[in-house]
């Protein structure tokens, strides 16, 4: 998304989570009010396998599988805008 104007600002918005052995966890963070997602993204510990992340509805959503025998963290994470 692009934006030729003076004023925007963007806050990224994280929240963390932790998948245990051998499950699968879904995790979505969503834009504050009045703010608009135009990416995301996610950092997931060795061993962690991460097969979806997109946008969801004003947020990012990642989905990740722990294929091991220990719990593993993850983070997702989404970038919001603010427009004047």
């Amino acid at each position: 998304m692009c934006y030729n104007g003076a004023g925007a600002s963007s806050t990224p918005v994280f929240s963390q989570a932790t998948v245990g052995a051998n499950s699968t966890r879904g995790i979505v963070v969503s834009c504050p009010s009045g703010r608009q997602v135009t990416g995301g993204g996610f950092n997931a510990s060795n061993g962690a396998t991460v097969y979806n992340t997109s946008i969801f509805g004003n947020g990012w959503q990642a989905r990740v599988t722990n294929p091991s025998s220990t719990s593993k963290n993850f983070i997702v994470f989404a970038t919001c805008v603010d427009f004047p």
